[in-house]
């Protein structure tokens, strides 16, 4: 209550027990029905003071709500659902296929999984695109194999599906568990989003970075687009050694930090949109675990690591920054899996040192 209406209705009050009012009926010239008119209309002035400040306020602030809808709804549309620049075209019906974002060479799959273990391969992906939590793995597929002969094909699938798909960003690793010997075995899938429409929402967002990328890209050679890609990632500021979410392609594309396999695989995934013969392959640098492409031109082929040129650009140094996609010593590089002298590859690897 205001200090002016405490005041005014002390004032009434006193009217009861003042003895000129007793006498007279009237106090300072005034009945007491005359104060309480006052007393009435300088109250119900308070009360409209007080509600056109509401209203004022309420109108204020709903005005300013109404517009941080719109500015969100503005930015919800240019983040998820904007239309695509850059359409990609794609087999949805392919059991390989994933998202919009990528769609998986199944090199590798072909090459180092049997028809069994490839059969497989194929409902755990399934399993995965239709998010959920485990599967049980069709023993069928491995009869007359021991335990340790299916835990050793199932890493070998796991594997071949991180280098194939990096699109899979929400998808971290999985627990196997079995029991009653090889008649029960049961995959746990581990996710880095907590529910399927966060996935979604997510994919639509990396969908529209990469499209963001593919639109500044010049059409020039395929050397140049590589060195595009190249530039790109290269801006990314490296955290190695962070597992967990660190480890898929998204960092790479929308978060300041990010590792050297993130790097790589969002290095497939433009690639492979620019239409350069690429492939995510692992293995060590220096004997460390490490992650890279290989891209091929019009006279061979070469690894291409990103991270090289995120690590330089990290110490500022432009000179070798420009230096680290064309000259480096790739005889340190051991890779797994890829048997580059069977594929053609030769084996000498080394980055161009001539602009096409």
């Amino acid at each position: 209550m205001l200090r002016e209406e405490i005041e005014a209705k002390e004032a009434l009050e006193k009217l009861k027990g003042d003895t000129n009012y007793l006498k007279t009926g009237v106090i300072s010239g005034k009945s007491k029905e005359e104060l309480e008119k006052e007393y009435k209309e300088y109250k119900e002035g308070l009360i409209r003071t007080k509600k056109m400040k509401l209203f004022m306020t309420t109108t204020f602030f709903g005005f300013f709500f109404v517009i941080l809808i719109v500015i969100g709804l503005i930015i919800g549309y240019q983040t998820y659902f904007r239309d695509l620049k850059n359409k990609f075209d794609v087999d949805k019906k392919s059991p390989y296929y994933m998202n919009n974002i990528y769609f998986a060479d199944t090199f590798l799959s072909e090459k180092h999984l049997t028809v069994d273990e490839r059969e497989e391969y194929k409902r755990w992906l399934k399993s995965i695109k239709d998010y959920k939590p485990s599967y049980i793995v069709n023993f069928k597929n491995f009869q007359s194999k021991s335990l340790n002969e299916i835990t050793a094909s199932i890493k070998k699938i796991y594997r071949i599906m991180k280098l194939e798909h990096p699109e899979l960003f929400y998808f971290d690793t999985y627990v196997m568990e079995s029991s009653n010997g090889i008649h029960s075995i049961e995959i746990f899938n581990y996710y880095n989003t907590k529910f399927k429409i966060l996935r979604d929402l997510k994919t639509f967002k990396l969908e529209r970075k990469v499209d963001d990328f593919l639109s500044t890209v010049k059409s020039t050679s395929d050397y140049n687009k590589i060195k595009q890609v190249y530039d790109y990632l290269s801006d990314k500021k490296l955290e190695i050694g962070v597992l967990n979410e660190n480890q898929n392609f998204s960092t790479a594309m929308i978060s300041n930090k990010t590792s050297c396999e993130s790097i790589a695989k969002a290095a497939q995934i433009l690639l492979r949109r620019l239409n350069i013969n690429s492939r995510l392959v692992s293995g060590t640098l220096y004997e460390q675990p490490r992650y890279y492409n290989i891209v091929k031109l019009s006279d061979g082929y070469y690894i291409f690591d990103a991270c090289v040129g995120a690590e330089i650009k990290a110490t500022n140094n432009q000179e070798d920054y420009q230096k680290g996609m064309l000259a480096f010593n790739t005889s340190d590089y051991q890779t797994d899996l890829v048997n580059i002298k069977e594929e053609g590859m030769g084996n000498i690897y080394k980055y161009r040192k001539t602009n096409e």
